[in-house]
């Protein structure tokens, strides 16, 4: 999470999104001028604003960089809380659930799975959803009692083109986003509509659930 006073906005980060190129691009505007942006970092709270704590190591605080928004809202004044430009980064959950795969995939299989065919990727990305693991369900990073409290999604299916217009919005200077934390994922040619059928579909929707609606993405986008 960000706060910046210069340009008073409130990033809040989402798993999944590019949320930590987004934030270390972000973070010099929250940050006194000179000070470089690290992949890992310790809270700073400082004049010019807030840089939640990110990666191992990186001490403690109350500030870190996923919270919900619940909780930075309790730990700022509710006057910067009220005033600030709020934000975060969003994508279509049935995309963002393949992406979770891959990152939560071993090493071993990954590479195995490279050298397979497709439909082999699709049969353990099922097996996998239908064990249920916990999903990279984070609409409290948005919402607070189920009510939305950020100003704008940026989404991640055109991250560029958002970016830009939210850097103009706010005063920022556009650039080009880095890489972070970005998993080698096999057949990356293949679209997450390819991944799912109608019952692995089934288990991101009940997982999802408001968030389609709230976000703007269709339910059945899964098809294609």
């Amino acid at each position: 999470m960000l706060v910046s006073h210069a340009h008073k906005f409130i990033y809040t980060k989402t798993l999944k999104t590019a949320g930590t190129s987004v934030e270390v691009f972000l973070e010099p505007y929250c940050r006194p001028p000179g000070t470089a942006a690290e992949h890992h970092t310790a809270q700073s709270v400082t004049e010019y604003g807030i840089v939640g704590a990110r990666g191992k190591g990186s001490g403690g605080g109350k500030f870190r960089n996923h919270m919900t928004a619940a909780a930075i809202k309790k730990h700022i004044d509710a006057e910067i809380w009220d005033s600030y430009h709020k934000f975060c980064v969003v994508r279509n959950p049935y995309d963002k659930v393949v992406s979770w795969f891959w990152m939560h995939c071993a090493p071993n299989l990954r590479a195995e799975l490279a050298e397979l065919d497709f439909d082999k990727t699709v049969e353990v990305f099922s097996h996998w959803l239908l064990v249920r693991p916990e999903l990279p369900v984070d609409r409290q990073a948005y919402t607070i009692r189920g009510q939305k409290v950020v100003d704008r999604f940026v989404r991640y299916e055109h991250l560029d083109d958002d970016l830009e217009q939210l850097c103009a919005d706010l005063d920022l200077e556009n650039g080009a986003l880095g890489t972070y934390k970005s998993a080698s994922r096999s057949h990356r040619d293949q679209p997450f509509t390819r991944y799912y059928n109608k019952e692995t579909a089934q288990v991101v929707a009940k997982a999802f659930g408001p968030d389609f609606a709230m976000l703007d993405y269709d339910r059945s986008s899964w098809k294609g």
